[in-house]
């Protein structure tokens, strides 16, 4: 077990290095750069670069933002002068977090009892509901999903504030994360209703499915001991990318609905071309994805036996 635990830290540690660097010289190859502004003299310029660094050889600022990295300091942005990247991180992950925590909790418990429900409904109107919601939220957008919603719930009828976030702590604000929770979940729960439908109906004929039957278990002990703990492993496989998906902050949802989290930072930084903001908001994501990726290979590994033995 700790052969297969040290291989996969050491390829998610080898990832890393990789995302860092060619995110690092990527985004360097993007038209313009960060000083790119009639108002901006020359002279001006050239100090801007001489101050950040910018006027060094790409080999030495990739020497030295690694090794910063390293230290866990991310620099500073140049859009929001004064203003570190990891204060700002600080300030938004929570916010994605929270809101992505609820949408983890949303997608995962709704999409697995209705894949569940499905699958013991074969062929059954509960079934052909099933496959209709999975369709829907596979095939429309996020955004498509938001605007919808927005001007449904929002405009017509007033249940629910169109946009903005205010911190579910205080007094109303949890009202505020519906609309967003359940944009941002829905296609994750069609995901999850579809692989765990499918999942049960592959494990129905099964041998061992058919011995427990024989020995007399109830058709309810058989679901929940037998067929929904074996289904659970294709969805197991997804759930780490998923959280991290999630928890780390939806581009457009969080746009669409003005929530000051990752999305939303992401996207300010690539239009302004801020290469620290890119960096960080990149490096942070995917670290956060492959970590998550590796506790689900150690989780899939206790689950399933035969991982971890296999070659």
């Amino acid at each position: 077990m700790f052969k297969y635990i040290g291989k996969r830290f050491l390829i998610s540690l080898i990832t890393i290095w990789v995302l860092v660097t060619l995110t690092f010289f990527l985004i360097r190859l993007l038209p313009g750069d960060p000083f790119t502004n009639p108002k901006i003299t020359p002279e001006i310029k050239a100090n801007l670069e001489k101050y950040y660094g910018f006027d060094k050889p790409l080999p030495v600022q990739y020497v030295k933002y690694f090794s910063n990295l390293l230290r866990f300091d991310f620099g500073s942005s140049l859009r929001y002068k004064g203003r570190t990247i990891n204060k700002m991180l600080a300030e938004a992950a929570p916010i994605s977090a929270n809101l992505g925590i609820r949408a983890v909790i949303f997608a995962c418990t709704v999409g697995i009892f209705l894949g569940i429900i499905a699958a013991l409904n074969k062929d059954k109107v509960l079934d052909k509901l099933t496959i209709f919601l999975a369709i829907v939220g596979v095939s429309i957008p996020g955004f498509v999903m938001a605007s919808f919603l927005q001007y449904l719930i929002g405009v017509k009828l007033g249940w629910l504030p169109v946009a903005k976030w205010i911190d579910p702590a205080r007094g109303m604000g949890f009202k505020y994360t519906i609309l967003p929770t359940l944009c941002l979940g829905f296609g994750t729960l069609a995901v999850y209703s579809r692989y765990m439908r499918t999942s049960m109906l592959e494990i129905t004929g099964s041998d061992y499915i058919k011995t427990a039957r024989a020995k007399g278990l109830s058709p309810i002990q058989v679901t929940i001991k037998h067929q929904i703990r074996n289904a659970m492993l294709p969805i197991v496989t997804i759930l780490g990318p998923t959280i991290a998906g999630l928890l780390t902050g939806a581009f457009v949802i969080e746009n669409v609905f003005a929530i000051p989290g990752l999305g939303r930072q992401f996207v300010i930084s690539i239009n302004n071309q801020d290469y620290p903001m890119i960096l960080g908001l990149t490096i942070f994501y995917g670290t956060f994805l492959i970590t998550m990726n590796f506790l689900t290979d150690l989780v899939y590994g206790f689950v399933d036996p035969r991982i971890r033995v296999s070659k």
